[in-house]
């Protein structure tokens, strides 16, 4: 990679610069030259996680670094699906949670296609041109099903998450789809200063806010990364959908029970307690979070989603949901809708994207 298509990885101590890694070896370090701190990398995943947040799959997990030394020494010869069996059995937790996560990250690339694609659209729409040049952010990228997907339409891409075994996943899904050298991956939280400001023309969090520690901090993180006339696209599942079942352990209406008893159930059902697993945000919350950013926060709205716009159709639609009262429908669906979505542009990008929202 060369100059201009670098992203700048910071300490997240101190701050400083830290200097490139070789991506091709097995292991290895990074030393911060500001506080001297060491970071260690495993196959080109940079890990500068200083803590790890309590999930069901990082309490559940044996030994990361047993697993991670495993994966690590046979990534040459494994595949993808090989390094995602590793790493689904060395977690102690029910078999169907066990299965799920199985097919939820060897169907990482093809569901990704949609997601990326309805990106695209977001950001063209709402964002302008400059937020589709330069270099794109994939904020709790797991096992980077959409990587190959951000490396198709970008110069280069960072990707981060908290869990170090899976990005080694989504290193060697990299490497398959030729994309390994463009890719910048990095095991930390969204908490934490990982790239330096400005870094990125766009960011994507998509079902990651639900996850974190502390989602005000973690869009403020990703918003400073953002460069003039970035925008950062958000999906969230909804709280307050009563569309289908909670989305992450499938069961109806346990995003609407108090905290205590929502464990209680589902630690009954699956054993595992669901603080552990998520905790769902609603349009309104969402929306304050993002604003806490200083970022200029654009509700997309559940028509753009469903009943594509672009088309005749759509539009004919748009116009009618335009007009009052019917307009009321749309605004009142966002309370309800499966899933939220937003963009969030720069605050010094809002002179640059005003003439291009239509």
């Amino acid at each position: 990679m060369t100059g201009s298509d670098e992203v700048t990885v910071v300490c997240p101590s101190c701050g400083e610069h830290l200097p490139r890694w070789d991506e091709t070896e097995a292991q290895g370090a990074v030393a911060c030259a500001g506080c001297e701190r060491t970071y260690r990398h495993y196959r080109g995943v940079l890990d500068l996680r200083s803590e790890r947040q309590p999930t069901c799959w990082s309490s559940a997990m044996m030994n990361e670094e047993d697993l991670v030394r495993e994966m690590v020494s046979s990534f040459s010869s494994a595949s993808t699906a090989d390094l995602t069996e590793l790493y689904v059995q060395a977690h102690r937790l029910p078999d169907d949670v066990l299965d799920r996560d199985r097919e939820y990250m060897l169907a990482a690339h093809a569901r990704e296609t949609w997601t990326v694609r309805y990106m695209d659209f977001c950001l063209d729409r709402y964002a302008g041109p400059s937020a589709r040049l330069g270099r794109a952010l994939d904020a709790g990228c797991g096992s980077g099903g959409s990587l190959p997907h951000l490396g198709a339409r970008y110069s280069h891409v960072a990707g981060i998450d908290p869990d170090l075994a899976a990005l080694v996943v989504a290193a060697k899904r990299c490497s398959e789809h030729g994309i390994r050298g463009r890719v910048t991956l990095v095991a930390g939280n969204l908490e934490q200063r990982i790239f330096a400001d400005r870094s990125f023309a766009a960011a994507k969090c998509t079902d990651v806010l639900e996850h974190v520690m502390d989602p005000e901090l973690s869009s403020d993180r990703m918003v400073r990364a953002l460069q003039p006339g970035g925008a950062l696209f958000v999906l969230t599942p909804n709280r307050f959908s009563f569309f289908g079942p909670e989305p992450h352990v499938r069961l109806w209406g346990v995003q609407f029970l108090p905290k205590a008893i929502a464990d209680a159930y589902v630690h009954r059902r699956l054993g595992i307690a669901y603080s552990d697993i998520a905790t769902l945000l609603s349009a309104r919350t969402l929306r304050r979070v993002l604003a806490a950013s200083g970022a200029e926060v654009i509700p997309v709205p559940v028509e753009d989603k469903h009943l594509n716009p672009r088309s005749l159709r759509g539009v004919r639609i748009r116009r009618l949901l335009r007009k009052r009262p019917i307009r009321a429908i749309s605004r009142a669906m966002r309370f309800f809708q499966p899933s939220l979505e937003a963009l969030c542009l720069a605050p010094d990008a809002k002179a640059t994207t005003a003439s291009w929202r239509r």
